[in-house]
């Protein structure tokens, strides 16, 4: 059941002192019922450098994509930023909060960290919505087009990427553990 829980899949951007990442998530969700006052909330893994840059910046971006965005996809979901700018070669600008924003995207959010709830392997970080806008009227990228359109050389990188992260999260949690 819980694979059934994804939202759409997003790219989160952040920079800071002149390092910036992205990755690629299924955790944002609207964290506010007032229109007045938009909210986002996002759940980082703790070992990813967005996790690191968004903390240290206090700020962040949310981008849905357009269905056909799979080398994006490909490109800030299968790879580490610690490994290589991933964001290198693709078409941004910088944001209000000077996180980049992806040229690529059907819309983009801008968020302000409120608040942080800190899990032992990841952080739910709580964005004030300053920006963002709807740049075209494309359909957005889903785990089901992902699936049924992710070329099949592409699925053991996408597992190697998934038992990397895995591994970083269970590293922390034994470690928490250890702790008590």
């Amino acid at each position: 059941m819980l694979e059934q829980l994804w939202a759409p899949i997003v790219a989160v951007t952040a920079a800071h002192e002149g390092r910036r990442n992205g990755l690629i998530s299924s955790t944002v969700l609207t964290a506010s019922l007032l229109p007045e006052a938009p909210r986002v909330s996002v759940q980082l893994s703790k070992a990813s450098l967005t996790h690191e840059l968004v903390t240290a910046s206090g700020a962040f971006a949310v981008h849905l994509l357009p269905v056909g965005a799979l080398e994006l996809f490909h490109t800030l979901g299968m790879r580490s930023g610690r490994d290589t700018d991933k964001l290198g070669g693709i078409p941004i600008t910088e944001g209000v909060t000077g996180s980049p924003l992806l040229a690529e995207a059907v819309a983009y959010v801008e968020g302000r960290v409120v608040k942080t709830i800190d899990t032992v392997d990841s952080t739910v970080v709580l964005a004030d919505v300053v920006a963002g806008e709807r740049l075209r009227d494309d359909p957005f990228l889903t785990i089901e087009d992902v699936r049924e359109r992710m070329p099949p050389e592409w699925e053991a990188e996408w597992r190697a990427r998934l038992e990397e992260e895995l591994r970083a999260a269970r590293a922390l949690r034994q470690a928490n553990e250890a702790h008590r």
